[in-house]
């Protein structure tokens, strides 16, 4: 046999096995992506709905914002799987490791700024009046504009 024959019969085979095994890639990789799209998900949707301080400063109408894409996700999801699990093995995948994967990037393109928003500085405090204490030495009595005047000398100016 020649070299061309046994080409000709691996691209046969090629054909015939590429599906299966891209078939069974994603059965294989679909519950880890699923899982993850999961994770993400349900950690922004505490993160919205929860009262932890680390994100009271984000705007309710923004949290509801996350907290309904989270919810939509999740939605999508178990609808897509409940299509996986009820069509055949040897039919092409419903859903996809790349399709869970773009919709958990979606999501993280979306709530990660609103999330991850810096909390706002706290107001500087006015500064104090410098008192007219720190103008005179420690020990001595401090005289007053009144006292200053009699005694000759020109008032302090503060």
């Amino acid at each position: 046999m020649s070299k061309s024959v046994y080409a000709s019969k691996l691209e046969e085979l090629r054909a015939a096995g590429g599906p299966i095994y891209g078939r069974a890639r994603e059965a294989e990789g679909r519950p880890a992506a699923a899982r993850a799209l999961t994770e993400l998900a349900n950690r922004y949707l505490s993160q919205a709905t929860g009262d932890a301080p680390l994100f009271a400063h984000v705007e309710a109408e923004e949290k509801a914002k996350v907290a309904d894409e989270c919810s939509a996700a999740l939605g999508w999801l178990a609808d897509k799987t409940a299509q996986q699990e009820g069509a055949p093995k040897t039919a092409d995948p419903l859903l996809t490791v790349a399709d869970i994967g773009r919709k958990a990037e979606m999501l993280e393109r979306l709530c990660r700024p609103i999330m991850a928003k810096p909390k706002p500085a706290a107001p500087k405090p006015a500064p104090a009046p410098a008192p007219e204490a720190a103008a005179a030495k420690e020990g001595e009595p401090m005289q007053t504009d009144s006292e200053a005047g009699a005694a000759g000398e020109a008032p302090m100016e503060p």
